[in-house]
């Protein structure tokens, strides 16, 4: 595997397509992960720019975790 997606909707609060991401990179670093990770942005409704941003924070606090 070379390239895993964040979908913004799977990391977002209240979102019924949340993921357990923390739970997979832990998995992907354990297995010396060393391809991209990358995030798509696109969700539904009219805060596309903001649930983004969330997204972005989202998972940046996640891979800081695994340090």
């Amino acid at each position: 595997m070379l390239n895993v997606q964040f979908k913004a909707r799977s990391v977002l609060d209240g979102s019924p397509d949340k993921f357990d991401w923390k739970s997979i990179l832990e998995a992907l670093q354990k297995d010396g992960y060393q391809g991209q990770i990358g995030l798509e942005t696109h969700t539904p409704g009219n805060a596309l720019i903001e649930n983004a941003h969330k997204s972005m924070e989202t998972m940046l606090h996640m891979v800081g975790e695994l340090a």
